[in-house]
């Protein structure tokens, strides 16, 4: 099944305990996860209080339009595994993605607290504009979400002991990143979690092995950044710095 958004407004108008969503792109019985739902948009405008887009073991691509709710677009992690997102265009508030699906990011412009929050899969960014506007906020390890931090892109590692697969690849070669007050990227482990708590359950203690997954580095090759990403810029590059942004390069040898 493929449906395609080209003008309107798709309005989730709903308001009561649970989640509201503009749109719903998968399935959520195992029995029909190999017949695959395709959401296309070409236009027009989703809304909602919760999200924008849910996708669930399926496949969407974003070619222009307005997305707009507390978080735009937004997977689920584990049971909603085996997603393709492909961002072309538009205008998206932000987008949350647990599940071990393939993110691509080519275009558009993509504004919240914390715009592109990754938190297993494979992500691929060639083009876009990616804004955090949020209060700089500690890192903290939440088990049934995320909290963001203020960075334009967070790129989270943790492991199936904690219910996400871990990431499998992360891939930044064009874009600007831009953060008004944290970094422009950040790439952190539950390790980072200063009580090593599961988010707001002061019960529940993170397992060691996800204590032990190692940070995602070296994944940068190119885009211009609000600030300094030499900690995340793959060997063979180096960042300069024109004017008040940061930008990947390959590196130059300078020395004759």
């Amino acid at each position: 099944v493929c449906v395609t958004l080209k003008s309107g407004t798709l309005n989730s108008t709903f308001s009561g305990d649970g989640k509201s969503y503009a749109v719903f792109a998968g399935s959520t019985t195992d029995s029909n996860k190999d017949s695959k739902t395709s959401f296309v948009m070409d236009g027009g405008k989703l809304e909602a209080r919760d999200y924008g887009l849910c996708i669930y073991n399926g496949t969407a691509i974003i070619n222009d339009g307005v997305i707009s709710a507390n978080t735009g677009i937004s997977g689920n992690g584990g049971s909603g595994d085996g997603t393709t997102l492909t961002i072309n265009g538009g205008t998206i508030s932000s987008i949350y993605h647990p599940q071990n699906g393939l993110l691509t990011i080519n275009g558009g412009t993509i504004t919240g607290e914390t715009a592109v929050y990754f938190k297993s899969g494979s992500l691929i960014i060639t083009g876009g504009s990616l804004v955090g506007n949020g209060e700089k906020v500690a890192y903290a390890f939440d088990g049934s979400g995320c909290i963001s931090t203020g960075d334009a892109l967070v790129i989270e590692n943790v492991n199936g002991d904690t219910g996400y697969d871990k990431i499998s690849s992360v891939s930044v070669s064009g874009g600007s990143f831009t953060s008004v007050n944290a970094a422009a990227v950040a790439s952190y482990t539950p390790a980072d979690d200063a009580d090593g708590k599961y988010g707001d359950n002061a019960q529940s203690t993170i397992p060691e092995t996800s204590l032990a997954t190692k940070k995602v580095t070296a994944f940068i090759t190119g885009g211009t950044f609000s600030s300094n990403p030499s900690a995340y810029i793959a060997s063979g590059y180096e960042v300069v710095q024109p004017g008040n942004s940061y930008l990947v390069q390959k590196y130059v040898d300078r020395s004759s």
